[in-house]
């Protein structure tokens, strides 16, 4: 029992990573938000939900009409993970808005090593046969 919950919380937490990772010039949103975001130095999800929705709007050009579509965004992508919204609090998870790009770019590094050990794997796989 005990290995199944920490195997789940470790599925949880990779699910919550892959999406803190999305960066936002991929999801999707109108220009206008995209480019008060970039102004503004948001990279990636992770960035954006660690950010208070009262600081969001003090973002220059940035409104109620980029707001609204940045929370309905976060909500659809936040569905299956049991949701993201602005002002997150991730630090069950060690993320705070000071650290997020480390552990961010962390996740993505151990995934692309986690996929090429996979290839090389295959590899081998193919090499033997």
């Amino acid at each position: 029992q005990f290995l199944e919950s920490e195997t789940e919380t470790d599925a949880d937490y990779g699910a919550l990573m892959d999406k803190l990772c999305l960066r936002i010039d991929e999801i999707e949103l109108s220009v206008r938000s995209t480019n008060c975001l970039a102004s503004a130095h948001i990279v990636t999800i992770g960035d954006l939900v660690t950010i208070p929705e009262k600081k969001m709007m003090d973002y220059r050009n940035f409104g109620k009409k980029s707001l609204l579509e940045i929370k309905a965004k976060l909500k659809e992508l936040g569905e299956e993970i049991g949701g993201l919204h602005l002002g997150m609090d991730l630090s069950k998870y060690g993320i705070r808005s000071s650290n997020v790009k480390e552990k961010v770019s962390a996740y993505l590094e151990m995934r692309r090593g986690e996929m090429e050990s996979k290839a090389l794997e295959e590899e081998d796989e193919e090499d033997e046969e």
